[in-house]
């Protein structure tokens, strides 16, 4: 790669040292002989050239998902039940401050995302997660540390996916008389086959058909509302501008804003496995204009309806019968499918970390997986 592209090491270099001139920069003949040697700052079981570039032969993932289906990914990351809370914050904000806070975090993490995309295609192409740009950029320590905070935001996130279904499940079938323990327990059998996936790829469609769930359940929700005689909008308050709160009163539903769009943590090992990596910013406008949409969506037409009297959860305030038995079984699904997204990368990690990196026998990926999970 590096014989026949020398301007791969050319832009690295100019985009890393600030430089506007890349003639000084190019290798000569015998910078860019192929002698690959291990460095101090490299993942276990990946190997870097002199010239800084990485031979992608030994990467990890396949590098074959189309930008589509790496868009779909992020959607199904980020947009899960937290659209749901979305008109009850639309409550505490008025439509205009409401409206205006759901664009502002829409654009803050796009911009996020395409400042990563650029940090990670023109200065560090050889990094496949988020704890190998931060020894890139910041050393070793910094690395430690934030793999710590990774690890555990995605353990803890993985904790409430299984709740939250375990709650989905309660609501779908109430007359069931079994307690959350028998439905989580049921929940992590559902589970434990997903198990056996080991990167993105292999679970594009199952990531693009959790992404129609989740319009679906906006829809139906919306739908289900909406033709409830008792959800007149004349029969509720409404506020145009913020009502009188204190400060704190004021950020919880800012705060229900800003993690409705939290899942940055994965974007790099989104990349990692595009078919073409600098297409990452198409991927970056297509699922936030979904995701922006669907919120925005949501939290007007769910306020609108209810007013100040929305629930803090939409579903919970859904007339009894099929509609909320549909709606709670695709939240389930939806929040299941985000589970094994997020278990993907958090295996990756502890792979690299503890065990062979790519060489990690399935057998034992399986079982860390079904270890973590149960």
């Amino acid at each position: 790669a590096l014989r026949s592209n020398e301007s791969t090491v050319t832009t690295k270099t100019a985009c890393c040292s600030g430089g506007n001139s890349t003639k000084s920069f190019m290798p000569s003949p015998s910078d860019t002989e192929e002698k690959l040697i291990p460095i101090v700052d490299s993942e276990p079981g990946i190997q870097y050239s002199e010239t800084g570039v990485s031979d992608y032969s030994q990467l990890d993932h396949a590098n074959t998902q189309h930008w589509v289906f790496s868009a779909f990914m992020t959607v199904g990351y980020i947009l899960g039940t937290g659209v749901l809370v979305l008109p009850s914050a639309m409550a505490g904000l008025g439509y205009v401050l409401g409206s205006v806070t759901c664009m502002v975090f829409a654009g803050l993490s796009m911009y996020i995302g395409l400042l990563l995309g650029r940090l990670r295609n023109q200065c560090f192409p050889e990094c496949l997660s988020y704890k190998h740009l931060a020894r890139k950029c910041m050393g070793p320590r910094f690395e430690n540390g934030l793999e710590v905070l990774t690890c555990g935001n995605w353990f803890a996130t993985m904790a409430l996916y299984i709740l939250t279904a375990v709650e989905a499940f309660q609501a779908a079938f109430p007359d069931s008389n079994l307690c959350g323990y028998y439905w989580g327990l049921i929940c992590v059998a559902l589970l434990t086959p997903c198990m056996l996936l080991e990167n993105l790829k292999s679970m594009e469609k199952m990531a693009a058909l959790s992404d129609g769930a989740a319009i679906l359940i906006i829809i139906l929700v919306l739908a289900l509302i909406a033709s409830d005689g008792q959800n007149l909008p004349s029969d509720h308050k409404h506020n145009v501008l913020p009502p009188d709160e204190d400060f704190l009163d004021a950020y919880n539903p800012v705060s229900s804003f800003i993690f409705a769009y939290q899942g940055q943590s994965i974007f790099l090992e989104v990349m990692a496995e595009m078919r073409d990596p600098e297409h990452w910013p198409r991927s970056v406008y297509f699922s936030h204009s979904i995701m922006a949409t669907a919120y925005g969506v949501t939290a007007i037409v769910g306020y609108y309806f209810q007013g100040n009297d929305v629930p803090a959860y939409l579903p919970a305030g859904l007339p009894k019968g099929p509609g909320k038995v549909i709606v709670n079984l695709l939240v389930a699904y939806h929040v299941l499918v985000a589970y094994v997204i997020n278990n993907v990368p958090l295996m990756l990690m502890f792979k690299r970390r503890f065990l062979r990196g790519k060489e990690t026998p399935l057998s034992q990926h399986f079982l860390l997986a079904v270890g973590i999970l149960w």
